[in-house]
């Protein structure tokens, strides 16, 4: 007796091997999860991993699973959402309201971040108020119009406090009046 030909060629043995497995969204059936899988990544009806090559999902909490495991790097936590690369989410960062932006030097933050304004804004942070200015030309007219802070009572040039007026050298005053 000669073997059965394939699948394709005989439909009476096609009858015999059952339907395993369910898309439940598309409401078709498929003989193994190779045929699902497939399925998957060639319908538009299923998400796909924007970062995998070929990689389909039954549907978005499937594919946010993936993320969250295999590409958990790229996450903002604040939004529970993901991201497909670092550069995206720093894009999100700086221009999502959810996200404090240091308008300065357009860098956003995933949370408040007290530390970047002191350490990398020295030239424009008033260390007596605790308060950060978009120029250092702003904190020097702050300086002199705040009373926390010394004025020269010539130049009415502002100082941090007394002991940087007083370390001011009579020539360096001399210069600037």
């Amino acid at each position: 007796m000669a073997p059965h030909q394939p699948c394709r060629i005989c439909p009476q043995h096609l009858e015999t091997h059952p339907r395993k497995l369910a898309c439940k969204i598309c409401t078709r059936w498929f003989r193994d999860l190779l045929s699902l899988d497939e399925h998957y990544r060639g319908s538009p009806t299923h998400p796909n991993c924007p970062r995998c090559i070929h990689k389909g999902f039954f549907d978005e909490k499937a594919l946010n699973n993936h993320l969250n495991c295999q590409h958990a790097s790229i996450r903002c936590d604040p939004c529970a959402r993901i991201f497909t690369s670092e550069k995206v989410l720093e894009e999100h960062l700086l221009s999502s309201s959810r996200h404090p932006a240091c308008q300065s030097c357009k860098t956003g933050f995933k949370k408040e971040d007290d530390y970047h304004l002191v350490f990398d804004h020295t030239d424009s942070f008033c260390e007596r108020c605790r308060r950060f200015f978009e120029t250092q030309e702003a904190l020097t007219k702050h300086w002199a119009t705040s009373h926390a802070h010394s004025c020269c009572e010539i130049c009415k040039l502002g100082f941090l406090d007394d002991f940087i007026l007083r370390k001011v050298s009579p020539t360096q005053l001399n210069l600037i009046h």
